[in-house]
């Protein structure tokens, strides 16, 4: 009995020294095929350099382009990079763009220099004058503008405005220019009463002054009252303007007819023995004379002009 006994408690006792053994946990098929077997041998870990990545990165733009992943729109997962071949044909793409790109501009270059013997507008002033330039005129368009047909280089100043200061800004941008011919229709019709035609061989050369005629008829309308002088009329102010073999002209321009009475009051009562004669135009008044005498009167009405009106 007290062997019986005895080994009851060695029993007892040896249960309650011995650790508990956690029972197996059953594996899902999932977990079976994703735990990689033991047989398989050790995971290949990947332990790049860092320093030789960096450097790599830095001194070589074509490595960091190919190192660079490329994502699934929309997935957020990865995607291998296209392969070679599918890139040099993305590369032929943009070249044949590239090469499309130069042949459209070098037609369009063609195109542009073919329509440089085209007419074009120099511009049209603040009163509506227009300045025109046409350095290859056809020969047909050229006998209606009454053009010779040696020059078909022509530039046209139409206006609508009748101004005498016109005149005497052609005459000082044309005085230099003796090769350049010139022809005025001025009082010919109510629609156009001011039409100026210039006639050259050289294009740039006609081109320019038009751009200058063009400039001042813009500083002129900026000025409530211009003043022009010529101290040598030319044959065409003097034979437009039907000047009395005088030696000198000049226009005080932007005053009404009572405008230039009152002002020509002023000075002919300072100076009753003037020897300038003078004739009030429509919105000018013009000066005939000696020269000296007409640039002092000129310089006296125009004093008075700025301070009165």
């Amino acid at each position: 009995m007290s062997e019986f006994m005895k080994q009851m408690v060695n029993e007892v006792l040896s249960k309650q020294h011995s650790p508990k053994r956690n029972p197996p946990s059953r594996k899902t098929p999932a977990q079976e095929e994703s735990s990689p077997s033991s047989a398989a041998g050790p995971v290949d870990i990947r332990r790049p350099n860092y320093q030789r990545e960096q450097s790599k990165k830095r001194l070589s733009p074509l490595y960091r382009d190919s190192r660079r992943p490329t994502f699934t729109a929309g997935t957020g997962g990865r995607t291998p990079s296209e392969p070679p071949e599918k890139k040099a044909d993305g590369q032929k793409d943009m070249l044949s763009s590239l090469q499309r790109l130069s042949l459209f501009q070098v037609k369009g270059l063609h195109r542009s220099s073919a329509d440089g013997d085209a007419g074009e507008l120099i511009g049209k002033s603040r009163e509506g004058a227009e300045v025109w330039f046409y350095p290859h005129l056809h020969p047909k368009l050229a006998e209606w503008l009454n053009a010779s047909g040696s020059r078909r280089c022509v530039g046209i100043v139409s206006s609508a405005v009748l101004r005498l200061g016109s005149l005497f800004i052609a005459e000082a941008l044309l005085e230099d220019e003796p090769d350049i011919q010139s022809a005025i229709a001025w009082r010919e019709s109510r629609e156009e009463p001011f039409r100026l035609r210039l006639e050259a061989e050289e294009p740039d050369r006609l081109k320019r002054i038009l751009r200058e005629f063009y400039l001042r008829l813009n500083r002129s309308a900026l000025r409530r009252v211009n003043a022009h002088l010529s101290r040598r009329p030319s044959a065409l102010l003097s034979e437009t303007l039907r000047l009395q073999d005088s030696r000198s002209a000049a226009v005080l321009e932007g005053v009404s007819r009572y405008e230039a009475v009152a002002l020509l009051d002023r000075v002919l009562k300072e100076e009753p023995e003037c020897p300038v004669r003078f004739a009030v135009e429509e919105k000018a008044l013009l000066l005939q004379g000696e020269g000296e005498a007409v640039r002092s009167m000129l310089t006296r009405l125009k004093q008075e002009a700025d301070r009165l009106l």
